[in-house]
């Protein structure tokens, strides 16, 4: 089959009395303590995403929490990138999921055709993404396609972190001509302040 799966047969955990799932990843809770007190796992063993950044914040949390702080790993959302050309970048919710999940949302979709910044960067054909939820406002996900996209996703991720709607990400002034400013474009096409482009017909 294909994809990956933790190399913990014959390591002699269940002789330890680690709690592994059925997919033999070592049980952890927020603290990264496993079943066995005094025994901490972090990183790919642990579980999806399985991904250097999560395993990085993992291990800090149980490096504070060794040493007697109050420390827990609850991210809302773990940003991820597909290094290919161009770059593909992603948090929170896809479209699919919401839908699945039964959340009605806005989306603004920004056409980098319409970025100076990207067309001078030969990078026109990149787009940025954000879903809002209509009920409370804020933003439930985001992608972005296109160059240096994996540099970019991050205010996606701290505007999930911080609850912000599309109103928030939109009033924050960006640098223009920037990359990084379509983000603030696509939430401009949810509370309908985009200049830009033709602002999409209300339905």
């Amino acid at each position: 089959a294909v994809g990956r799966r933790p190399n913990t047969a014959g390591m002699g955990f269940e002789t330890l009395g680690l709690t592994l799932t059925e997919r033999g990843f070592i049980k952890v809770n927020e603290r990264q303590e496993t079943s066995v007190k005094g025994i901490y796992a972090i990183g790919d063993v642990v579980g999806e995403p399985m991904l250097a950044h999560k395993a990085t914040h993992e291990g800090k949390v149980a490096a504070e929490v060794i040493a007697g702080h109050n420390a827990a790993f609850t991210p809302m959302t773990i940003p991820s990138v597909a290094y290919t050309s161009p770059e593909v970048a992603w948090m929170g919710l896809t479209e699919k999921e919401a839908k699945a999940k039964g959340i009605d949302f806005d989306r603004g979709k920004f056409p980098w055709g319409a970025s100076g910044r990207a067309l001078s960067a030969g990078a026109g054909n990149g787009v940025t993404k954000a879903l809002f939820d209509k009920e409370s406002g804020r933003i439930i996900g985001a992608g972005i396609c296109g160059l240096n996209a994996g540099e970019l996703i991050h205010e996606a991720v701290l505007a999930l972190e911080m609850g912000a709607n599309a109103e928030d990400i939109s009033r924050t002034v960006h640098a223009h001509p920037t990359l990084a400013e379509t983000f603030a474009f696509a939430a401009e096409m949810v509370d309908g302040s985009i200049t830009d482009v033709m602002p999409p017909k209300k339905k």
